[in-house]
């Protein structure tokens, strides 16, 4: 049992690391909503986002692999986080973008970007999700969280006047037992165009 344990912590070490920095760091600085919309800020401004996706309450900011089709979506997820093809685009009203990541990943593939979402689950409703997409700004804030079971990825549509965000992963870390679904709205842009177009 000592010996199971063991390899489990072993095998999802890259992520209780994650963890246990960020509940210090947090214990000590709190990121708060104003503090995420001043870092948001402060990295716009700076240039600092390009085509990615930052969440500063978690410290992520990465590179988006878009269009990535429904028949490789779950195996594309180990090299980062993934945007499902036709599931929207941050432009599009009346759409869904579907954003997949991994919260764990055997440290021994040294793949930088699997363990991306591995503090999914301490956003809250509320937080800020800044999307960076063809050098427009588009922020989101969580509107719900859900904890659902492995099944198939549901897509659920937009009414015409929102543009919405899901993001999600699965947990415990390495167990996968169940996927955790973020729902986000968005809430501001910098793109003044009316174009829908990927």
């Amino acid at each position: 049992m000592v010996g199971i344990f063991l390899s489990y912590v072993i095998s999802n070490i890259k992520s209780f690391y994650i963890y246990s920095k960020y509940s210090v760091v947090n214990k000590l600085n709190p990121i708060n909503i104003e503090k995420q919309i001043n870092l948001t800020a402060q990295a716009n401004q700076k240039k600092e986002l390009t085509n990615n996706i930052y969440i500063p309450k978690i410290f992520i900011n990465s590179k988006i692999v878009w269009d990535i089709s429904n028949e490789f979506f779950f195996d594309n997820l180990k090299n980062g986080i993934s945007h499902l093809a036709n599931s929207g685009y941050p432009n599009e009203k009346g759409k869904n973008m579907i954003l997949g990541g991994l919260s764990s990943y055997p440290f021994w593939y040294n793949l930088p970007n699997s363990n991306n979402f591995a503090l999914l689950n301490k956003l809250e409703n509320g937080d800020r999700i800044n999307i960076n997409y063809k050098n427009n700004n588009y922020v989101y804030q969580v509107v719900s969280i859900q904890n659902t079971d492995k099944g198939e990825l549901i897509i659920n549509s937009a009414p015409l006047n929102k543009k919405l965000l899901t993001l999600f992963t699965y947990y415990p870390y390495g167990l996968n037992t169940y996927k955790l679904v973020i729902s986000c709205e968005q809430i501001s842009s910098s793109d003044k165009s009316t174009t829908i177009e990927p």
